[in-house]
């Protein structure tokens, strides 16, 4: 059995171009086999890195540049027999399922040669922090010329590939779920009543919610224990602050942290009562007095707050920075922390009762009963005769 999920990072080869004053420019096409479409302006060859430095999240591991002997290797844990994808010449590309060209983000479906089951692989260009850019200022950067007009000029890079790398998520075996939740497809904006909530929502976690384990692991101190920023083990107000997975934690431009709150059974946002206050307090001075310790960010900066609906139904908190336009921050979908605290103190049931707004997918089991029930209209395809 491989790791039901895995991250890592990898490097682009040289032969992938940055264009340093407008946009990525096309690269060499290869065979696609060793390709992804990274985004419509670029194709990128990339490699692996191959030293587990981290057992983490149950199914998430971590690699990074540095070569060690294989002795000293860190081997994963965990249920049965668990082997480590080295580098990405054991995935077989079947078809992109989402391509995010704005953020530099590009999902897509594959297999593991040799091995039964589908699996999505995520790729996520790292923004440039200013030590990448100085790092990049040597001979080892060569520069192509495009044109040149006036005082303006425009040229490729070819960059040393240490400096190119592409946060990576790994899930394998995928199941259908998995697919549906990465593959793009028309959204909706659904309105939810408390009685939407109690008939089709709640039904639908109690049957179909994905395991909430890995949490668990995070808060007993089972896993990820490198990856802790912070923890407050107090069982009623307490939680453990980690970097985001969509975080490498090298760079603050793109600063993502993640609060897990300590005690179970809160599923979400509905859950959420006026005896939960000193909790969400908790979490949203501490954590941001934290993050502002180290990583020099202040709480004028920081945009935290809660999905709904979350990912993975055991409460969470969103930290990032402002300038960040982090996948999920919009308006239908985040409910900022401090509201919501706000809301609770004026009435304890408040997210009982009100009717929540949430933005679902079309393909998701949880659209599809929206669909069914008459809560949302699923969108026609026009006939391309017409």
């Amino acid at each position: 059995m491989f790791l039901v999920n895995g991250r890592f990072h990898c490097t682009l080869l040289e032969n992938n171009k940055i264009d340093l004053v407008v946009m990525l420019r096309e690269s060499s096409k290869t065979d696609l086999k060793q390709t992804a479409r990274f985004d419509k302006h670029c194709i990128v060859v990339y490699r692996v890195s191959q030293v587990v430095l981290s057992d983490c999240r149950k199914g998430y591991y971590t690699t990074t540049g540095n070569m060690e002997p294989e002795s000293k290797k860190t081997k994963l844990e965990g249920n049965g027999h668990q082997e480590v994808v080295r580098d990405l010449s054991e995935f077989e590309f079947v078809r992109v399922l989402a391509d995010y060209s704005q953020k530099k983000v590009v999902c897509v479906e594959g297999r593991l040669k040799g091995k039964e089951g589908k699996a999505v692989l995520w790729l996520d260009k790292l923004p440039l922090s200013e030590e990448v850019i100085k790092a990049m200022c040597t001979e080892k950067s060569q520069l192509v010329p495009e044109f040149n007009n006036d005082i303006y000029g425009s040229y490729s890079a070819l960059v040393d590939p240490k400096l190119n790398e592409i946060k990576t998520t790994l899930v394998y075996p995928a199941t259908e779920q998995h697919i549906q939740r990465f593959l793009q497809k028309p959204v909706y904006i659904v309105e939810e009543t408390p009685e939407c909530y109690k008939t089709i929502t709640l039904p639908f976690i109690e049957k179909e919610q994905l395991s909430v384990e890995w949490v668990y692991n995070i808060l007993e101190g089972k896993k990820e224990t490198d990856r802790i920023i912070y923890e407050d083990k107090d069982p009623d107000a307490g939680f453990t602050l980690i970097p985001d997975l969509k975080w490498n934690a090298k760079q603050t431009v793109d600063l993502y942290c993640l609060a897990l709150v300590r005690p179970r059974g809160i599923k979400s946002l509905r859950d959420l009562t006026g005896k939960h206050v000193s909790l969400l307090k908790n979490v949203l001075d501490k954590g941001r007095e934290v993050i502002e310790e180290k990583f020099k960010i202040g709480k004028e900066r920081l945009r935290v707050y809660i999905h709904y609906q979350p990912t993975f139904y055991h409460l969470h908190v969103h930290f990032n920075v402002i300038s960040f336009e982090a996948s999920g921050s919009h308006c239908e979908k985040a409910y900022l922390l401090r509201s919501v605290i706000d809301n609770l103190e004026r009435y304890p049931d408040y997210y009982k009762n009100a009717t929540l707004t949430c933005v679902v997918s079309e393909g998701q089991n949880l659209c599809q009963e929206f669909i069914s029930k008459g809560v949302i209209r699923k969108l026609e395809t026009p006939n391309k005769d017409d």
